[in-house]
C-alpha cells in the first residue's frame, strides 16, 4: 500500500533493461510488458496516450483529494471508492461575529455543499453581563428556553443545504447557570441591538466517512 502525500512528487524512472541471458520467449514477452508500461507513463510514444494520476485531477479540480493519511488499496477500487480508504474527513465552516439581541435574526452561508451533521452556536462575551460573565468568556448556547417568570429565551437553529439561520427569543439568547458555583440562573443578553453585551459565532461541521470495497 502507499500513502497519498500531496507533498511527495512522483519520480518517474525508465523500465530496466531487459536480461539478454534468458529464453527468447520471456525476452519478448519483457519487450512488449516494457512498451505498455512505457506507454502508460509517458515514456514511449504519444504523451496524451498515457495515464492520469490522481494528482492532475484533483490539481485539475476534476476531483476531490483524497485524505491525507488515506492507503491506496486496488482491492478497494469499485463504482463508490477509487482505491483510497481513510476514516473519513471533517470540514468545518466557522462564520464571522455578528451582534446579537432581543428577537434577532442572522443567516451564514455555510458552503460546505450539503445540510451539516452538527451545528455549534457559541456566544462570545464583549462587556460584563451580570456578575459572572467577563468581556472574552464564550459560551455553548443552550436551545430554546422558557425562564421562571414564563419569558422566552434562547435561539431556534434552522439549517438547510446552503444556510444556518438562526432566530432569538424576544427575552435574550439564553438562560443558563451561572458560574459563581451558586446554581443560580441568568439570561444572557437580554438587551437590545444598541447595548448589546454578546457576539455569536456558528460553526458548523460534516463528516465525510471513507468507504472500503463496498
Amino acid at each position: 500500500m502507499s500513502d497519498y502525500d500531496k507533498n511527495t512528487k512522483r519520480r518517474v524512472n525508465g523500465v530496466p533493461a531487459i536480461p539478454t541471458t534468458i529464453d527468447a520467449n520471456l525476452q519478448q514477452y519483457l519487450r512488449q510488458l516494457n512498451e505498455l508500461l512505457e506507454g502508460s507513463v509517458g515514456i514511449r510514444g504519444n504523451a496524451l496516450d498515457r495515464n492520469v494520476t490522481v494528482r492532475e485531477l484533483v490539481d485539475a479540480g476534476v476531483a476531490e483529494s483524497p485524505e491525507k493519511n488515506a492507503k491506496y488499496v486496488p482491492n478497494a477500487v469499485n463504482a463508490q471508492n477509487r482505491g483510497f480508504v481513510g476514516t473519513g474527513r471533517m470540514r468545518m465552516f466557522t462564520s464571522q461575529r455578528e451582534k446579537t439581541f432581543r428577537s434577532s435574526t442572522h443567516t451564514f452561508a455555510h458552503g460546505l455543499g450539503r445540510i451539516p451533521d452538527l451545528v455549534q452556536l457559541r456566544a462570545i462575551c464583549t462587556a460584563a453581563d451580570g456578575d459572572t460573565y467577563e468581556p472574552g468568556d464564550i459560551v455553548v448556547l443552550p436551545g430554546s428556553t422558557t425562564d421562571p417568570d414564563g419569558n422566552d429565551e434562547g435561539g431556534t437553529i434552522i439549517v438547510t443545504t446552503e444556510e444556518v439561520k438562526l432566530f432569538f427569543a424576544a427575552n435574550g439568547i439564553g438562560l443558563v447557570v451561572e458560574r459563581d458555583g451558586t446554581g443560580g440562573l441568568d439570561v444572557l443578553n437580554d438587551q437590545t441591538e444598541a447595548n448589546s453585551r454578546w457576539d455569536i459565532e456558528v460553526k458548523a461541521f460534516v463528516f465525510d466517512t471513507a468507504t472500503q470495497g463496498n
